[in-house]
């Protein structure tokens, strides 16, 4: 069952929280879409993510030249952030952005049944967007996630006032 919904994409999504966010039912606007993109039922097969044997999830799909993105939180830089795509016979190259950081992974390798990995990216200091590409064929893509660092804190001023 393919739910077409590219026209129902958020624009100007929320900023993306800390940890795993899911592009399902766009967890509340954290993700725009571009192009081409809208939800499948995906059976997949994943030792680590608690699908040993096969699962159906509803994940994202990405056609060929279109992307899905959005924004880190502002102020503070990103320490750690990665993206969830799927490895399988028959899929594309997913192309993941941050400013100037880019990594772009032939996902077309592995089994008949698709399985997901984790693809971290560097982030550079205040860098305020992300995005996932496909190119070469369809990429599925199941979450985002993003660790932050601490937010600068004003100077503590400490004396004691003194009148003469």
């Amino acid at each position: 069952m393919l739910l077409f919904l590219s026209a129902f994409a958020p624009r100007f999504a929320s900023a993306l929280l800390e940890g795993r966010t899911l592009d399902e039912g766009h967890d509340s606007g954290y993700f725009d879409w571009s192009g081409s993109v809208w939800y499948e039922d995906l059976w997949h097969d994943d030792l680590v993510f608690g699908c040993n044997g096969g699962c159906l999830e509803q994940v994202t799909r990405i056609n060929d030249g279109s992307s899905v993105g959005g924004s880190f939180r502002g102020g503070v830089d990103v320490n750690y952030f990665e993206v969830m795509v799927a490895r399988g016979n028959g899929l594309g190259t997913a192309t993941i952005t941050a400013c100037s950081s880019s990594y772009s992974l032939f996902l077309g390798s592995g089994g008949a049944t698709p399985g997901f990995n984790s693809v971290s990216l560097y982030v550079p200091p205040g860098c305020g967007s992300w995005s996932l590409s496909a190119s070469g064929g369809v990429v599925y893509f199941r979450s985002a996630d993003a660790n932050y660092s601490a937010p600068p804190q004003p100077p503590v001023i400490t004396g004691s006032i003194s009148c003469a």
